[in-house]
């Protein structure tokens, strides 16, 4: 028995390692665990990056679509390409991490109304003249 090693572990069970090969497989089986967690968290929950750090939101249905999103600068054309993601956040009421884009969008149309305006009006307002 000179190459062959047995290493207690939990619950009364016992792991070979050496000469008779139980060590690979060992990590094999570790390794399908480890693939299949990684699997399970991909394909049911959303890793969303925001302004404020990184959140998880589950899934509406299993999915490996934008299982990583980062969200910071999305733009309301964005989130309408991303409808799981958007439905996601509905659906575990964290709908203000949208609000950005739907306010960088109303402030963009208020903008550019306020400068057709102006052109159509002869250019930019007065400035308030001083009066002694």
């Amino acid at each position: 028995m000179g190459g062959r090693r047995v290493l207690p572990w939990r619950g009364g069970v016992f792991l070979i390692s050496g000469a008779y090969g139980m060590g690979k497989f060992n990590a094999f089986i570790l390794g399908l665990l480890l693939g299949f967690g990684l699997y399970h968290v991909a394909s049911n929950f959303h890793l969303i990056r925001t302004p404020n750090g990184v959140e998880w939101v589950r899934k509406v249905s299993p999915s490996f679509r934008d299982s990583y999103a980062d969200i910071r600068t999305y733009t309301v054309s964005e989130w309408a390409e991303h409808p799981e993601l958007a439905a996601a956040l509905l659906k575990e009421k964290r709908a203000e991490l949208m609000r950005p884009a739907g306010q960088q969008a109303v402030s963009d149309a208020v903008d550019g109304a306020i400068d057709r305006v102006l052109d159509k009006v002869g250019g930019q307002p007065e400035e308030p003249s001083e009066q002694p």
